[in-house]
This record gives structure tokens, C-alpha cells and sequence, in this order.
């Protein structure tokens, strides 16, 4: 019944969806915002990502999660990013589904596949917490705007007939 609901009411919904993709990614939240944030700051807009062949499903209701559009975004894919703040709460539901499924992609999030974290758990899940994990996983496949150049502090030094004696 809950299902129903938020099919009928388009709660969960993809917003991004070529026709053939590699990559899935499953934006729980304010955290599709975070993410739209910082794809748009390494220069994907949704042209490229659809030219990248990258599918995102921006979650309204985590729990239970939809599946209808889960299979629409898991189909002939390589692997599913999920992007939620804090705890895997979906990235857990959506290993479940997929799990012994034929043709399952691999689920990654918190970690990568390699088990390195990948999105980070703790505090605010911001643009700027977000470019990083994405450059790593899209780097190799998309051309990404260029990493912005460090800016040094530098801290200034009394010259010594500054230096006032008491």
C-alpha cells in the first residue's frame, strides 16, 4: 500500500535517465541537492551525464524503498552509487533488492568496491564533501572540470622595528 502511494504520487523519481547507462546513482534527501550541487561544480550537466551514460534516481521516500523505479535505474548497469547522509540506511535496502538478482550491479556508498570510504558518514553531506568521492568515481570515464587550485595562507611576520619593547 505505502509502495502504491508513492508511486502515485511520483515521490521518487528519475531525473537523469539515458537510454544506455554504466553507472546508477540513488540520491536520498536533501542529498540529491548536494549532489546536483557538486556535479554541476565539476561541469556535468544533464547533457553530459546523459552523453556519460549516468542514470539518477532522486529518493523522496527512503523506506520501504520503490522498486519499480530501483529496477528501471538497476537495468543493464554496472554499479549503483548511493549518496545519504549519515548511515547506510538505504544503501542497505538497495543491496537486499538487487541481491541475487540476475545481472545485479554493484551497490557501493559509504565505501567503495575496493572497501576505501567513499561517502563520507559523519556531519553535513555538502557539494563540497561531495566532489571528492565523485572525481574518484567518475575521473577515468567523464572529462571533470580541474580540481581548484590550493590557496596558501600566508602568515605575515612582525619585522622586528615593529616589535615594540614593555
Amino acid at each position: 500500500m505505502v509502495e502504491a502511494f508513492n508511486a502515485a504520487n511520483d515521490i521518487d523519481r528519475i531525473e537523469v535517465n539515458p537510454r544506455e547507462a554504466w553507472l546508477g546513482v540513488v540520491a536520498v534527501g536533501t542529498a540529491y541537492d548536494a549532489l546536483r550541487q557538486a556535479l554541476a561544480e565539476l561541469r556535468l550537466t544533464e547533457a553530459v551525464l546523459m552523453r556519460a551514460g549516468i542514470r539518477i534516481l532522486r529518493v523522496g521516500m527512503p523506506y520501504p524503498l520503490g522498486s519499480t523505479n530501483l529496477l528501471r535505474l538497476a537495468s543493464g548497469i554496472d554499479c549503483v552509487l548511493v549518496v545519504e547522509d549519515k548511515l547506510s540506511f538505504v544503501e542497505l535496502q538497495v543491496k537486499d533488492f538487487l541481491y541475487g538478482r540476475p545481472d545485479a550491479p554493484r551497490v557501493i556508498g559509504k565505501r567503495d568496491h575496493n572497501g576505501r570510504l567513499l561517502i563520507p558518514a559523519d556531519g553535513e553531506l555538502t557539494a563540497a564533501r561531495l566532489t571528492g568521492p565523485l572525481r574518484r568515481l567518475l575521473e577515468d570515464r567523464v572529462e571533470l572540470a580541474p580540481p581548484p587550485r590550493p590557496t596558501l595562507e600566508l602568515s605575515v611576520l612582525p619585522s622586528r622595528r615593529s616589535r615594540v619593547r614593555v
